[in-house]
């Protein structure tokens, strides 16, 4: 290379003419790109590592500096260099918005002449340009116009000269396209774009998301598809179908799909200029889940209305309950009501829901058919004058007759003639209520004092919260445990009466208080 003195030896008209500054390709807040080709006196490219300064200006000439920075070491290759301005000290975006800016250039402490405006564009710089440049400096045009063609300005692989790049503005937004990285303002970049084989100057539409994100593929379920430039008139491909767009706007559509096969299905979005999106939606195949049975207990030969809990039911489920298929009713999608007969042996009773879609879920264990002995608290009141044990007993077994409860029913009382102790069968087996709740898990469970549920409810299964009842009963032994027995519960004047809390589990569901045989109050029945 030719060298010349440092007053003369750059080229300040020229490289100011086809400086190239990139302001909307910052590489951070703060900073621009900026490229230009800096040439010796005699015209040529230099290549050489040089110390260069910038500043910012309000007029062309004179005027304020409103920024400057230094680069000592700047690498220029066949005259072109680039640098970012602002990795210095940084640009405020405020200034870059403020208006007009003049960018001075300085090599060597040298300053080049004129100042070029910040926003000036590459396509200024047409073969008209570089002729001129050539016809006043003696440079090659053709070097500067395979500068302006080749050098990938807005980071896209067309070079500057394909037909999707030039100095059109396709999208308007003042920035020819081949500077600019998002030719057709899609909000998709130019490189994206031609890895996913779109036109990068023809608006292409995307696929961000679903609601909800995955379907049951055995039902028509509605879906919103979301994404970027969907406009009317556009086609969709949602796996097996081709739905019709509803509620449309740019960023999201809703589709009726289903059913469909169990997998990822292909959703395509394709705009009228023949641009498409793809992504893929998961339908799958729900499962019921069961979760619990109420009441979880039946006593054998007894029937009933059971309530099954449990997740994804729908209407049409099969249930199959031990050898019954009841009907389902009351389905909701976290439970729904079956009525059995009281067919079942004593046992556990096989439960399977079965889906329309075919699915199941098995349950061995979830019901129970027990020889459990009945306990129930009476729905009626009595005085303590009842007529005696015998009398008692016959108000049980008239109560549970009535309520279709099988067996023989003994009141749970003590006076000077009998006690459970004395009267009672004593069973190996648990003691429930009537809606199933287990009491005691045998004899010696129920006289211990500590029940695993009060006596509340009644023949019928009608809880009866706050109730006593006549007992008179010793908790641990179950003999009598007083003279409190209304004179063996004959007499309701001027005697008392021991009774329990109902709805205790403590020893006091069976003896907390003596008081006068005139009150009413119920009775507990033990099958025997």
């Amino acid at each position: 290379m030719r060298q010349a003195k440092v007053s003369s030896r750059w080229l300040p008209l020229l490289a100011a003419i086809v400086a190239i500054a990139q302001p909307g390709r910052a590489a951070v807040p703060g900073e621009v790109q900026y490229q230009g080709l800096l040439l010796d006196d005699l015209g040529q490219p230099v290549t050489e590592t040089v110390s260069m300064g910038f500043a910012l200006y309000d007029a062309v000439t004179g005027g304020t500096m409103l920024w400057s920075e230094s680069h000592p070491a700047v690498g220029v290759v066949d005259g072109v260099y680039e640098v970012t301005l602002g990795s210095v000290t940084p640009i405020d975006a405020a200034l870059v918005a403020g208006g007009s800016l003049y960018l001075e250039v300085s090599v060597e402490a040298e300053v080049l002449t004129p100042r070029q405006a910040l926003l000036v564009v590459p396509y200024a710089l047409r073969s008209a340009v570089a002729e001129d440049a050539e016809r006043l400096v003696g440079v090659d045009g053709a070097f500067l116009a395979e500068m302006v063609k080749n050098i990938s300005f807005d980071g896209a692989d067309p070079p500057n000269q394909d037909p999707r790049e030039g100095v059109s503005d396709v999208d308007g937004d003042g920035l020819a396209n081949f500077m600019d990285p998002d030719n057709d303002g899609d909000g998709l970049s130019d490189e994206d774009e031609l890895a996913a084989a779109s036109d990068i100057n023809l608006v292409t539409p995307s696929l961000t998301g679903f609601a909800p994100a995955t379907a049951d593929g055995f039902v028509a379920s509605t879906v919103q598809v979301q994404g970027t430039s969907f406009e009317p008139g556009m086609s969709v491909s949602f796996g097996t179908q081709n739905p019709t767009p509803t509620n449309l706007t740019p960023t999201s559509f809703d589709v009726l799909v289903g059913p469909q096969p169990a997998g990822d299905a292909t959703v395509i979005v394709t705009r009228l200029n023949g641009e498409s999106a793809q992504a893929t939606f998961p339908f799958f195949l729900f499962e019921p889940v069961l979760t619990s049975i109420s009441p979880a207990v039946l006593i054998f030969g007894q029937g009933g209305t059971l309530t099954v809990h449990g997740a994804d039911f729908v209407d049409g489920l099969v249930v199959d309950f031990g050898s019954q298929s009841p009907t389902p009713f009351n389905v909701t999608p976290s439970q729904f009501d079956i009525t059995v007969a009281g067919s079942e042996p004593v046992g556990f009773v096989e439960v399977t829901i079965t889906l329309p879609n075919g699915n199941f879920v098995t349950s061995p264990d979830s019901f129970r058919v027990a020889d459990d002995k009945v306990v129930f608290l009476t729905s009626t009141e009595q005085t303590g004058s009842m007529g005696g044990l015998a009398a008692a007993d016959a108000i049980c077994n008239s109560l549970a007759q009535a309520a279709a409860l099988p067996g023989t029913f003994q009141a749970w009382l003590a006076d000077s003639t009998g006690s459970p102790a004395t009267r009672s069968t004593q069973h190996t087996g648990p003691y429930v209520r009537t809606d199933g709740v287990i009491v005691a898990s045998d004899w010696s469970g129920l006289i211990v004092g500590i029940l695993d549920a009060g006596i509340s409810v009644d023949e019928s299964g009608i809880a009866r919260p706050g109730s006593t009842a006549w007992t008179n009963v010793q908790p641990e032994t179950a003999a009598m445990e007083s003279d409190d027995h209304c004179l063996d519960w004959t007499n309701q004047q001027s005697a008392l009466g021991r009774y329990g809390l109902a709805s205790q589990t403590g020893e006091q569901w069976t003896s907390f208080d003596a008081l006068g045989c005139s009150f009413s109050r119920r009775l507990y029945c033990i099958e025997q």
